[in-house]
């Protein structure tokens, strides 16, 4: 064979092995994992905790469920996250730009997990939702945390069944793995 031909299988196998890669799915974007009782049912997710671009100093956890295709499903987002090892409140994550805590959000895909599902915002009215940092280990590198948030409902996709009009994620506990650098 000669080299053209050689060089030419190499770059084909090279694109085949870039095509059935994984997409952000993939367990190498996250660090971390997350549980919580999801409307008083047992709930885990993976989870994703680093500095936010959008907001110097500041920081963000994403926790993605999947299905067992790898498909994307669920979205927590909490955004803004200051840097302290107390109760932070949460905000709609639209807030006004002066909001000092954290901002969350929450979404449901369909299909192959590129399209928008259901989509929730944060219920104002409850009464005990919050999120904290409690805990930096740095002998492991990993940040731990816990979360109360309630959503209702302002997005039904009409796909499926019908969603809950609200959801509550309680005794919602965390942890990442995060930089030295951010904590000491």
């Amino acid at each position: 064979m000669s080299t053209m031909a050689r060089i030419g299988m190499l770059i084909v196998l090279l694109f085949i092995a870039v095509g059935c890669s994984k997409d952000d799915s993939e367990d190498g974007f996250y660090n971390g994992s997350a549980t919580a009782l999801k409307n008083g049912e047992a709930w885990k997710a993976k989870a994703f905790f680093g500095e936010s671009t959008d907001n110097p100093g500041k920081f963000l956890l994403t926790i993605d469920v999947h299905n067992n295709q790898g498909f994307w499903r669920e979205s927590l987002g909490i955004q803004k996250i200051n840097n302290v090892f107390v109760a932070q409140q949460v905000g709609h994550y639209l807030a006004d730009s002066s909001f000092e805590g954290a901002l969350v959000s929450y979404s449901t895909f369909i299909d192959d997990g590129d399209v928008l599902g259901d989509f929730y915002e944060l219920d104002t009215i409850a009464a005990d939702n919050h999120f904290q940092l409690t805990r930096y280990n740095s002998s492991k590198g990993e940040i731990e945390g816990v979360f109360n948030i309630s959503y209702v409902l302002t997005r039904d996709d009409g796909e499926g069944e019908v969603p809950p009009a609200r959801l509550e994620f309680k005794e919602g506990k965390f942890f990442a793995k995060a930089k030295r650098s951010w904590f000491e």
